[in-house]
């Protein structure tokens, strides 16, 4: 049997004709064309549009970015990129999540490399898990890291200034304008022979960053060299109870660790 049942294809035409001589019901197309089309309808999966195609516009799906992965996930992008450089070691689960990963970073081989960075995004993480409404005056300066001469060079052309601290926040509490932080890895980390080296953690404030926490400090900023995540949320923790700013406030007692730069003569 042909694919028009009893009929031949001269008939099958013939009965699709209509009384004006013009093409039937199946327009201009030829039996053969017809009897083709009959075929591929039988085929399994045929008629379902779109199943062996790719996704729609083709090519890969677009990945995401740290940022966007962070908002999913429902966390901070400093978080995200600490638990990815942990390779699994922490957990935005982790239910003390800022300990764990310290401790970690601190003792691990990927950890000493950058430590400084490290400490950085745990404080940054925990103003933005503490503080939601004092994390969008929360800024760093991305003064560090390696660049090429022209980078470098179109920066300072841009007014980068060698010597500003790592991270300010542009809030004013007490009888401050702002604060500002130079970050240091912490105090611990610099040892000879197995020991505590204070001499050479004192020595990593550069004398143009100390210089520069000086002339903050002069015109009414809260300064501050911070070795490690742990002194600097106690700084910010201690500035932000100040409360609104207030010209006649008392500030806050004096650290050790600025007692150098605030002896410096500009």
């Amino acid at each position: 049997m042909s694919g028009f049942g009893g009929m031949t294809a001269a008939q099958f035409r013939s009965s699709h004709t209509t009384a004006d001589g013009g093409a039937g019901a199946f327009g201009s197309i030829s039996a053969k064309q017809y009897q083709e089309q009959l075929k591929g309808q039988s085929q399994p999966g045929a008629g379902k549009t779109g199943a062996r195609r790719k996704k729609a516009g083709g090519g890969k799906a677009k990945t995401l970015t740290m940022i966007e992965k962070a908002r999913r996930a429902g966390i901070s992008v400093h978080r995200m990129h600490l638990i990815s450089d942990s390779k699994g070691a922490v957990s935005r689960y982790d239910a003390d999540f800022y300990t764990k990963a310290r401790d970690y970073f601190r003792s691990s081989t990927v950890g000493k490399k950058d430590l400084e960075h490290y400490e950085q995004c745990l404080v940054c993480d925990w103003v933005y898990t503490k503080h939601p409404d004092v994390y969008p005056h929360f800024k760093a300066v991305p003064n560090g890291g390696g660049r090429t001469a022209r980078e470098g060079n179109k920066l300072q052309a841009e007014g980068t200034q060698a010597g500003e601290p790592d991270l300010n926040l542009s809030i004013p509490c007490g009888p401050y304008h702002g604060l500002y932080i130079e970050m240091k890895k912490p105090w611990s980390a610099y040892t000879k022979t197995g020991k505590e080296d204070s001499i050479a953690a004192s020595k990593q404030l550069q004398d143009h960053q100390a210089l520069r926490l000086r002339q903050l400090h002069e015109q009414g900023y809260m300064a501050a060299v911070c070795y490690g995540a742990d002194e600097a949320i106690k700084v910010i923790a201690d500035y932000l109870a100040l409360g609104a700013f207030d010209a006649g406030a008392d500030s806050l007692p004096g650290r050790q660790r600025d007692e150098y730069w605030k002896s410096l003569n500009g």
